[in-house]
């Protein structure tokens, strides 16, 4: 959050950040993939489905994320707070947010079951308001130190629970009725997720751990900014996420070549359009980094593109999977998971003591690109898609080659350069899709035309 940079120091950004990824690890393998799971048989044709489901999934993983918060928040008040020297009263927090997270997860699930998508974005936009009324007002009259932070990451979690709901207490009181068979064909949809989650820390998170070990906090802090600006696009990735699983499963189970055909046509598409994000991203990020942080997180500004590339390669690597969770073969994606770790950890050992924080981000591009083209790889064999390779390449290396150009500054005054390269990036976007959708963009075109 670049708006508390003039209140609070880069160690308060960097002990947030390590309470913020701790509770993305512990989240994630608590909730084992069930959100996956959930929305893959809730609408299957075969049994078990429906409402069943819903109680088997929503009693395992409360029960599971109640166990993971306590584990958690021991292990940082006996163990982690002592070795890191960070405040050990995090520890309350960390676990409050493991639990949340987890409900938040499925409370998002269910509300794409049942097509709450206005829901969805109205807890969006009032999660953004209340995170950063709290975070604000707590840093202005309170407290200066990392509390602002973690409060704001654990209302961040809550407040589309509380907008969103869960099942009725009676339902999650009441066992679901399945068979021991049954439990376990239902978990084995997503249990895939139970391994890639870890996976996925590492990729996404273990940058921050070894910044913290080679450099210190303070670094962590301006690393943080710089990620938080550059994940922008994780928003979204979490949108097409949202409609792209359980849209794609409905249209799967009711004619599964049509599926392929449409599918083939949208993942095209969604990867350019994730592209264009990039660009902007990447166009903007710098100078929104220097208009809104204080002058110490300048620094923060040059990870930002290397970032942004990151949340592209995941986003793509959820569309080209579209394969392996309609064929229920997630699993296939296990060794590309594990080798694109690999891949992060040894990156992280050459080039964070040698490139420090742009080793750290440069790392995090690498490894989730290298998870994305060997998943597209394997779902390729299950559900194959027909996508015109060419042109996508083409389309992307342009935009690649706009980014490097606009991701410097175009003049000293931040808000005079976003306002130069604005009127760019809109031809770009337009150049897009004239190339990849003309007629998208004749209805578009149209569209503005009449209402004038």
């Amino acid at each position: 959050m670049p708006l508390l940079t003039r209140l609070l120091s880069p160690e308060a950004y960097g002990a947030a950040a390590m309470v913020g990824t701790l509770i993305s690890l512990t989240a994630v393998i608590a909730l084992s993939g069930m959100d996956m799971s959930y929305s893959r048989a809730f609408h299957a044709k075969e049994s078990p489905s429906g409402e069943v489901v819903e109680a088997f999934v929503w009693r395992y993983t409360i029960g599971a994320g109640a166990l993971a918060s306590i584990l958690a928040a021991l292990a940082w008040w006996l163990i982690i707070a002592q070795h890191l020297e960070l405040p050990t009263y995090l520890a309350g927090f960390l676990g409050v947010g493991i639990f949340l997270s987890v409900t938040n997860a499925m409370s998002q699930a269910r509300a794409r079951l049942n097509n709450r998508y206005r829901s969805m974005s109205f807890a969006i936009i009032a999660s953004a308001i209340g995170t950063l009324a709290l975070s604000v007002g707590i840093a202005m009259w309170w407290r200066q130190d990392e509390l602002p932070l973690v409060v704001s990451i654990t209302a961040g979690y809550l407040i589309p629970v509380l907008i969103l709901g869960i099942p009725r207490l009676r339902r999650l009181c009441t066992p679901s009725g399945l068979c021991p068979e049954q439990r376990i064909q239902v978990l084995m949809i997503g249990i895939a997720g139970i391994i890639t989650a870890p996976m996925y820390w590492v990729i996404s998170s273990l940058d921050r751990w070894f910044l913290g070990y080679f450099e210190d906090p303070a670094s962590v802090g301006i690393y943080s900014i710089g990620y938080s600006v550059a994940i922008m696009g994780v928003m979204v990735n979490n949108a097409l996420t949202w409609v792209w699983v359980p849209e794609t499963s409905k249209a799967f189970e009711t004619d599964p070549v049509d599926a392929q055909i449409q599918t083939s046509k949208l993942v095209e598409q969604m990867i350019v359009a994730l592209g264009v994000v990039w660009l902007a991203i990447t166009a903007a990020g710098g100078d929104a980094v220097r208009l809104l942080a204080d002058v110490r997180f300048y620094d923060a500004a040059a990870v930002v593109p290397y970032i942004a590339g990151a949340v592209f390669f995941h986003g793509v690597l959820h569309l080209v999977s579209a394969g392996t969770l309609l064929k229920k073969k997630l699993h296939h994606t296990l060794p590309w998971w594990f080798a694109g770790a690999a891949v992060c950890v040894i990156l992280n050992l050459i080039l964070v003591p040698r490139f420090g924080r742009l080793g750290a981000a440069f790392t995090q591009t690498c490894s989730f690109a290298f998870v994305a083209i060997g998943i597209a790889y394997s779902a390729q064999k299950l559900f194959p898609l027909k996508l015109r390779k060419g042109r996508v390449c083409l389309v992307l290396g342009a935009i690649v080659i706009a980014g490097v150009l606009m991701q410097h500054p175009w003049s000293q005054i931040p808000w005079v350069s976003l306002v130069l390269k604005f009127p760019v990036g809109v031809l770009a976007a337009i150049c897009v899709l004239k190339v990849m959708s003309p007629e998208l963009l004749s209805n578009i075109a149209a569209r503005i035309f009449c209402a004038k």
